[in-house]
């Protein structure tokens, strides 16, 4: 019988997968019923985020028998500004953008910045990879056009902001040697950096607000779904390989969008869903065709 730990990594993949999917969902919930303001949300989420990885930290150090510091490692002010980008761009997307809609705008935003970035470092595609990038890219604009509005449109390109935001963080952390104590220090930057905006919103006299409920959907979304999940997946990357993981993301937009039409009762509309399963599978086969590119 084979040990039960053979599937741990997948078992760990699928818990990631799912925290990630619930970050859209919890933002949605959050702001759909108006329980508290996006900024607040955001700020709440990144300095919750930021004290859960540090004590994984601290708890991880004391284990090897180091001495215990509140203070990370190895992240960056560049790459705190695009984390802290990220958070507040996400946030303020979902007043308007259904959760799956969001979910799949920053991931296909995400992507697109990683392919860009190859792209300007000469990375030769081949002629399939160049086909799935076009096909992906028709059904993106597609999938915004149905939309129809100056304001679905708008958030639509704040979500594509948060997900260049991701894409540029992504880029940063790559080679990193530890990469829950660079997320630590990342997120300690920018969780200082919230608290500055956050002063210069109340001293600008903007309204703020946080009710109950709000307040404890921040918390989950960034002490749960966000850190404690983050964690997890950095656990399952050293595990499987860069293919795989890359191919197990492109679940997390339909998990979204499954989510918040049953929990949130979102209405998935007949040509967003086509071109959502499009752009989906185009991106996975261009990962797929660029991991064997790689390999010979």
């Amino acid at each position: 019988m084979p040990s039960l730990s053979r599937y741990a990594p997948w078992l760990y993949a699928l818990l990631s997968m799912l925290a990630f999917a619930a970050n859209s969902l919890l933002n949605r919930e959050a702001l759909a019923m108006v329980h508290i303001d996006p900024l607040s949300f955001a700020a709440i989420r990144t300095v919750s985020g930021a004290l859960m990885l540090t004590l994984l930290v601290m708890c991880s150090t004391g284990r090897q028998g180091q001495k215990k510091s509140v203070r990370a490692t190895g992240g960056s002010w560049l790459g705190a500004i695009s984390l802290t980008v990220y958070m507040f761009a996400f946030s303020i997307a979902y007043i308007s953008l259904d959760a799956g809609l969001g979910a799949l705008l920053l991931f296909s935003a995400v992507q697109f910045c990683m392919i860009s970035w190859a792209l300007l470092h000469k990375e030769r595609f081949s002629v399939l990879q160049w086909v799935m990038l076009l096909v992906a890219m028709t059904a993106f604009f597609i999938l915004l056009s149905p939309q129809g509005t100056d304001v679905h449109l708008g958030y639509s390109g704040i979500m594509i902001v948060a997900g260049v935001a991701w894409g540029s963080y992504s880029i940063l952390g790559q080679g990193r040697k530890d990469a829950t104590l660079a997320s630590a220090d990342n997120f300690q930057r920018a969780a200082m950096l919230s608290l500055l905006i956050m002063v210069g919103v109340l001293v600008s006299q903007q309204t703020l607000f946080a009710h109950p409920k709000g307040l404890v959907l921040a918390f989950v979304s960034g002490a749960i779904t966000s850190a404690l999940g983050y964690a997890l997946w950095y656990r399952v990357i050293q595990r499987i390989k860069a293919s795989q993981a890359a191919v197990m993301q492109l679940s997390v937009p339909p998990l979204a969008m499954l989510g918040g039409a049953v929990l949130l009762g979102e209405r998935i509309d007949g040509t967003a869903m086509v071109s959502a399963a499009v752009l989906v599978a185009a991106i996975g086969v261009f990962i797929i065709a660029r991991q064997k590119q790689g390999q010979h």
